[in-house]
């Protein structure tokens, strides 16, 4: 499980990425009760996250930069530390 400030900063990825992209970000549901967040490309899903059961969604922003990043897409270029590990959150 990933801390609040980790899920902002994953966030905000996808989000630069879609945006540089023009991937488009699709809620389903109401402000915090989110049933469902799909990334589509051209009306291709990319990738998603859904609900399950009666719980509210609590998406995973780290798995899905991860898995954007796979076919591709990034916010930008990073520069490799000196462990040679990507210049982000480290815990």
């Amino acid at each position: 499980m990933s801390t609040v400030a980790e899920n902002k900063v994953f966030y905000n990825r996808v989000r630069r990425a879609c945006m540089k992209h023009g991937i488009d970000i699709q809620f389903e549901g109401s402000h915090r009760d989110y049933r469902s967040v799909q990334l589509i490309k051209d009306g291709q899903l990319l990738t998603g996250d859904y609900q399950e059961g009666r719980l509210s969604l609590t998406v995973d922003w780290k798995r899905i930069y991860d898995e954007i990043t796979k076919y591709g897409f990034r916010c930008r270029a990073r520069a490799a530390n000196r462990n040679g590990q990507d210049a982000g959150i480290t815990g």
